[in-house]
C-alpha cells in the first residue's frame, strides 16, 4: 500500500497524469498503475527510471518489495557469516567488513549478521 501512497504523491506533487508518468518510464498507464497500487513489482529498469524522474532511491519508492529482498538476503547474509568462523586471512576479513556493512546499511546492531 506504501507504494502507491509514494509513487502516486510524487506524480501529483509534480502534477503529471499517470499517462505521462508511464511515458517517461516506457511503460502503459495501466502498467503504472500497478505499480502505484503495489499489485505488480517493478522491474529493475522502471525502479531505477523512477530514481531518475524523482531523484529518490528504490527502497523508498517500493519499501515492501526492498524489505523483503533485503530479509532474505541478510538471511544468506548471516550464513555466509556462519561460514566464516574461525577463517582467517585478507578475504574473510575484507568479506566480514563487507557483511558489517550490510548490517549497518539494513539498520541491524554490529555482529547481527
Amino acid at each position: 500500500m506504501r507504494n502507491r501512497t509514494f509513487v502516486r504523491a510524487q506524480r501529483k506533487h509534480w502534477a503529471l497524469s499517470q499517462a505521462e508518468l508511464a511515458r517517461l518510464l516506457n511503460r502503459s498507464p495501466t502498467r503504472l498503475s500497478r505499480y502505484e497500487s503495489g499489485e505488480d513489482p517493478p522491474d529493475l529498469e522502471t525502479a531505477l527510471a523512477l530514481q531518475v524522474v524523482f531523484g529518490g532511491s528504490p527502497r523508498k519508492f517500493f519499501p515492501t518489495l526492498y524489505a523483503a529482498i533485503e530479509e532474505a538476503v541478510m538471511r544468506r547474509a548471516a550464513e555466509l557469516d556462519q561460514h566464516l568462523v574461525g577463517k582467517i586471512g585478507y578475504a574473510a576479513d575484507r568479506q566480514r567488513r563487507l557483511l558489517e556493512a550490510m548490517a549497518h546499511r539494513a539498520g541491524q546492531p554490529p555482529g547481527a549478521v
